[in-house]
C-alpha cells in the first residue's frame, strides 16, 4: 500500500504577489515547472510531481495568483499577466 504525501508548501513573493509554491527533488537535479489550470492547484499535480521526483527531477509546483493558498492579484489578470508572472517565477528560482 502506498501513502500519499501532502505537498511540502511554502510561501514567497514574486512580483508583490504571496504565492504558495511546493518545491522537491535534488537542487542539481533537471528542473521541472508544473504549471496547473484554472480552477486547479498544487494539490492536483501533486501526484505526479512525486514520480517526477522518484524519476531524479526537481520540481516546482506554484499555485497561480488566484488559485490554492495564493492570494489573488489586486485587478483580474489577463492570459499575458499570468505569462508575466510564471517567467518572473522561473527567474526567481534561476530556472
Amino acid at each position: 500500500m502506498t501513502t500519499k504525501q501532502s505537498p511540502p508548501i511554502t510561501k514567497i513573493a514574486v512580483d508583490g504577489i504571496r504565492i504558495a509554491q511546493a518545491i522537491a527533488g535534488a537542487e542539481n537535479a533537471t528542473p521541472i515547472l508544473m504549471l496547473h489550470g484554472w480552477g486547479a492547484n498544487i494539490g492536483l499535480l501533486w501526484p505526479l510531481a512525486e514520480r517526477l521526483v522518484n524519476m531524479g527531477y526537481r520540481v516546482y509546483v506554484p499555485d497561480m495568483p488566484g488559485f490554492g493558498e495564493s492570494d489573488h492579484p489586486p485587478v483580474a489578470w489577463t492570459v499575458h499577466d499570468y505569462v508575466r508572472f510564471v517567467l518572473a517565477y522561473a527567474d526567481y528560482h534561476h530556472i
